[in-house]
């Protein structure tokens, strides 16, 4: 036994019209409490920063590398890194790095000339690097 079934399908299309038209395909929500909308103003977060690991090394607020030990010699203005661990995609050795607080130059870390898409570098034992200012955080 075969049924047929019959399906109509209406199209309506709606367009704007002189004075209602929107200038703007955004979408104004100042008091919006929860969902995230395309255009929307306001001071709605998506997600909140998780803090920083005490013993990361950051650049530029991105995660960089580790440390098993750092200890701060305030008399020479310089911290000493045990086992120090970089393994980035985004590191700039050339650049200063941030740990706890404080930023560091590590010129030890330095490799002039080399230019390479993942750097990972483990060094075990003491790296010394130079104290230059406060993170900007």
């Amino acid at each position: 036994m075969l049924k047929f079934i019959r399906f109509s399908v209406a199209l309506i299309c709606l367009t704007p019209t002189g004075a209602h038209a929107q200038s703007s395909a955004g979408i104004d929500a100042p008091n919006n409490s929860g969902i995230i909308t395309q255009g929307q103003k306001g001071n709605n977060f998506l997600f909140q920063a998780p803090p920083p690991l005490p013993n990361g090394l950051y650049q530029y607020g991105q995660l960089v590398g580790s440390v098993q030990e750092a200890t701060t010699d305030p008399r020479t203005g310089q911290v000493i890194f045990q086992n120090l661990r970089i393994d980035s995609g985004i590191v700039n050795l050339t650049q200063n790095l941030e740990i706890q607080g404080v930023t560091v130059s590590c010129p030890s870390l330095e490799q002039p000339g080399v230019q390479a898409a993942h750097i990972s570098i483990a060094i075990f034992g003491p790296t010394t690097c130079e104290i230059v200012g406060k993170a900007n955080n």
